[in-house]
């Protein structure tokens, strides 16, 4: 009844960071480790999983000259999710059902050099059809999460997964390897880059409307498809406090850790691949921004 899982894993990657004289140097981030998991199928829906991960995590300077020294850390870290899923899938996305998701995990911190923290996050998703074929629906999610400890995990948000022409904000400078490696996304949250909030704390309102725009039949045996989208997305990243809105110098009421951006997006297939094109604005309750295209591969949540 319980399915098991082993795995081994390697990790890497490459940046310019500066070192201790102000000069940046290209530097290599790796990790390397075992994982194991396992999954307790309550019924159908509702399963339990459980996970744990040995790893060594490194920061490593390629260049010669560099007097930032390398740094490497090992880490233990269990988990454990309890997952609840009767969602029907269609082509980009569930399109009736819910799913959700509740995750506890940690690591103890191993020595002086070590990395300590513990974490709960959560995600949950709604899907309601709007007619009988269920080409139309509505998607709600809601997902959050928090992190304690001596080196809590940071959570950034801004963007949108599988982001080919993408942007950084410039916040989230990765300095040590458990930076990089557990600086764990939010989104999507279009109308800002990737790394516009940061922080130890998260939550993420989505909603988005999903209708069919073009239904057709090429040559008699070429499927084409094409989805529209109006979205809504929310949210705010913190770390010890929380500031929504803040006064500006003219006395008017803007956002400040909040973040809020809505548009408009299509949906399609290109070579056998789920293909996405949001075209996104920010608000910050004065004013909109100018727009924003993501264009990006995958699916939707």
């Amino acid at each position: 009844r319980v399915d098991y899982g082993v795995g081994a894993f390697q990790n890497s990657a490459f940046g310019f960071l500066p070192g201790l004289d102000g000069n940046y140097y290209l530097t290599r981030f790796r990790q390397l480790g075992l994982q194991s998991q396992a999954a307790y199928p309550f019924d159908r829906f509702t399963r339990l999983d459980l996970g744990l991960s040995v790893m060594h995590i490194s920061r490593e300077s390629v260049e010669a000259g560099n007097p930032q020294p390398d740094e490497g850390k090992m880490m233990f870290i269990p988990s454990f999710s309890y997952v609840f899923d009767n969602s029907s899938p269609w082509f980009f996305s569930p399109n009736k059902g819910s799913r959700y998701n509740i995750t506890a995990q940690g690591s103890p911190k191993l020595g002086n050099a070590g990395v300590g923290f513990y974490s709960l996050l959560g995600d949950f998703r709604h899907y309601v059809p709007f007619d009988r074929d269920r080409f139309s629906s509505f998607a709600l999610r809601f997902a959050g999460g928090a992190s304690f400890g001596p080196n809590p995990q940071k959570f950034f948000l801004g963007g949108q997964e599988g982001w080919l022409n993408y942007e950084f904000s410039n916040r989230g400078v990765f300095e040590n390897p458990e930076d990089f490696f557990f600086f764990t996304p939010g989104y999507p949250m279009r109308g800002f880059n990737f790394s516009e909030a940061v922080g130890s704390k998260y939550a993420l309102v989505n909603a988005e409307l999903r209708f069919p725009l073009l239904q057709a039949i090429l040559g008699g045996v070429v499927p084409l498809y094409l989805q529209g989208n109006i979205f809504t997305d929310i949210g705010t990243a913190w770390n010890s406090t929380l500031n929504l809105t803040r006064q500006d110098a003219a006395g008017n009421t803007i956002t400040d850790d909040l973040l809020i951006g809505t548009g408009i997006g299509f949906r399609t297939y290109l070579f056998g691949l789920p293909a996405r094109l949001d075209i996104a604005w920010n608000y910050n309750l004065e004013s909109w921004s100018s727009p924003k295209y993501y264009i990006s591969l995958g699916y939707d949540f």
